[in-house]
């Protein structure tokens, strides 16, 4: 055998051999499906969480919706873990020139669903209650795994 076919040879073995890679895709949670399923979305700007584990919120931009004031405040005491929130606190003090931002609207099956996300790192979050302050759920690792795709 000619020394081109052995290395065609040995070329198509190693990609035969290699692993695919693996990725979660979801078509419907593209930067136009939050836009067009939100009924409001603001750029913020997150200050420090301060000693009760909340952090105010310059809203910079509303982008759809009607905007709930100049400021906001976002409670990160909430995460089911520790870690959980220990991570939001690293991630906005770490937060850079990119605003975060916050999607308000409806989920997969139409029930009440809105994201908060730092950094391209998505969060659930609560809608404001009654005193005004929006509370994190949960980080949704699916939607960072997605969002990488």
């Amino acid at each position: 055998m000619s020394r081109n076919k052995r290395l065609a040879l040995g070329l198509a073995l190693i990609l035969l051999a290699a692993p695919s890679s693996q990725g979660l895709i979801n078509p419907n949670f593209t930067p136009a499906n939050l836009m067009k399923d939100a009924e409001l979305v603001l750029a913020i700007r997150l200050h420090e969480v301060d000693a009760k584990g909340r952090a105010v919120a310059d809203v910079v931009k509303c982008i759809k919706g009607e905007s709930p004031g100049k400021t906001l405040t976002v409670d990160f005491s909430r995460p089911g873990k520790k870690e959980d929130a220990a991570y939001l606190k690293r991630m906005i003090a770490g937060q850079k020139e990119t605003p975060a931002m916050i999607f308000v609207g409806k989920g997969e099956n139409g029930e009440p669903l809105s994201k908060l996300s730092i950094e391209s790192k998505w969060v659930v979050i609560d809608k404001p209650d009654e005193n005004g302050l929006w509370a994190i759920d949960v980080i949704d690792g699916r939607f960072q795994d997605v969002w990488a795709g």
